[in-house]
């Protein structure tokens, strides 16, 4: 899975963190698109339990019928990962449906290619 590249903290704007507390913050930042998208949309622990695999996506739902172009409409999350292949891969969630549930406004939709 791509991750995201966190930025160094400088020991100036630490803002007193301590420096292994700092690693391990960022160290969970990095853990997946996932975990970033259950901290933006504020799921409970049920949204890593159960996901639906598409390419090297973890989608909350099935993939529906829906394009990316409709999912990154209004409040949604996207993010990318490369599958072993070199197979990349475009994730959406629309709305929150790991914390709602799927259907209506509520969807997931993965795009690879």
């Amino acid at each position: 899975m791509k991750l995201m590249k966190a930025e160094r903290i400088s020991d100036d704007g630490a803002g007193g963190i301590p420096r292994a507390g700092r690693r391990r913050f960022l160290g969970g930042i990095g853990a997946g698109g996932l975990a970033t998208a259950a901290t933006v949309f504020g799921f409970g622990s049920s949204a890593s339990a159960s996901t639906v695999p598409y390419g090297c996506c973890h989608l909350c739902c099935r993939n529906s019928g829906h394009t990316l172009v409709q999912c990154e409409s209004g409040f949604h999350y996207v993010w990318t990962c490369t599958e072993g292949n070199g197979t990349h891969c475009t994730c959406c969630e629309h709305q929150s449906p790991c914390h709602d549930g799927c259907g209506g406004t509520h969807y997931s939709v993965g795009k690879c290619s």
